[in-house]
């Protein structure tokens, strides 16, 4: 079952092997393979329709029996550079509103 607690180990066991990502997407990616690796039980929906809105969606849904966790991911950057191993990250200023409020 999935709780802030849980959350907060799967993301610093995450950010052992993955310390930076190319995008929102390869985070939400490499996110639901360190879910699936520590929580082989759950059922993961990506980009799924939240019931109360036909327009609006969760960005991961994972599902335990009949409680669901609905995680919606910001991955916030600023212009930088980093080569991890031999793989180079080259992230843009994101421009995304400061409030996190859409």
């Amino acid at each position: 079952m999935l709780t802030t607690k849980t959350m907060n180990h799967i993301l610093q066991e995450l950010a052992k092997e993955r310390p930076v990502f190319h995008s929102e997407a390869d985070f939400q990616s490499a996110l639901v393979e360190k879910i699936k690796e520590m929580y082989g039980d759950a059922e993961i929906h990506l980009e799924h329709p939240m019931q109360s809105s036909k327009t609006m969606r969760v960005d991961i849904l994972v599902t335990f029996g009949e409680t669901n966790f609905p995680i919606e991911l910001k991955y916030k950057t600023k212009e930088s550079f980093y080569k991890i191993g031999n793989e180079e990250f080259q992230l843009a200023k994101d421009g995304a509103f400061h409030d996190n409020r859409y």
